[in-house]
């Protein structure tokens, strides 16, 4: 089990840089808002009108070789910011049978409670924010 943190932030490609400098990170695996192609293979459901624009959709900032968190300008969609989240903890539960448990437990008296699963991408995730406002994502 491994617990991570994606920080949610308006202007991602400067709060990058800003990071990087800050905690003398390099920037690991990402996708900008800019790569239409690549944010089509990862499954967005983006339609002809999208905008491209900078920013990071998500950017693992990395300490030898291992994630320390996350940044992504995702906040910009809606309800996130609206629930002034603007941090995720995400936990690595490591079978589905462990995610499921954990969102029925979590999905009680929860503030938002996600549907399980993407299928274009981890049939096993889900978001939930508990009734204590502790915003998770779960995933194997």
């Amino acid at each position: 089990m491994k617990l991570g943190a994606t920080l949610y932030v308006k202007d991602s490609d400067e709060a990058v840089k800003l990071y990087i400098n800050a905690f003398g990170l390099v920037l690991g695996y990402h996708l900008a808002y800019d790569d239409v192609a690549g944010m089509k293979a990862f499954g967005l459901n983006i339609g002809d009108d999208y905008k491209p624009h900078k920013g990071y959709f998500h950017a693992e900032l990395l300490h030898g070789g291992e994630t320390v968190f996350a940044v992504s300008g995702e906040c910009e969609d809606g309800w996130r910011l609206e629930s002034g989240h603007n941090a995720q903890l995400s936990i690595n539960l490591g079978s589905e049978k462990a995610v499921k448990k954990a969102f029925d437990v979590l999905s009680d008296d929860a503030l938002h409670a996600g549907e399980l699963g993407s299928p274009d991408w981890n049939a096993c995730t889900v978001e939930v924010t508990d009734k204590y406002v502790i915003w998770w994502f779960l995933c194997i």
